[in-house]
């Protein structure tokens, strides 16, 4: 859905979408925050017919050389559901703890 190549460090990534459902049936949605080696997050939401939902997903992410962060989502019904409006961020920090 979205990437940032990073330099290695450490970071806060925060991701949010729009996810519309048109199916006939609730349809839900999972989103993660992952690199090439690592799942940092993930979050969920169910969404009736004909309704938009914000889903927020943020995590603290350390690379130990350059990679890729990306927000990936999959839809439970992805012929009737759609996401839009999605961003990603990721602002470098000092320690995690």
């Amino acid at each position: 859905m979205a990437s940032i190549p990073l330099p290695a460090g450490n970071f806060f990534v925060e991701a949010s979408l729009d996810f519309g459902n048109f199916a006939a049936q609730a349809a839900g949605i999972r989103c993660q925050i992952e690199s090439s080696t690592s799942v940092y997050q993930t979050d969920a939401a169910d969404q009736t017919p004909g309704h938009i939902t914000a889903l927020p997903v943020q995590a603290a992410a350390t690379l130990s050389s350059p990679d890729t962060i990306s927000l990936v989502c999959h839809s439970t019904e992805p012929a009737n559901t759609f996401a839009l409006a999605w961003t990603l961020d990721a602002i470098k920090v000092g320690a995690i703890h």
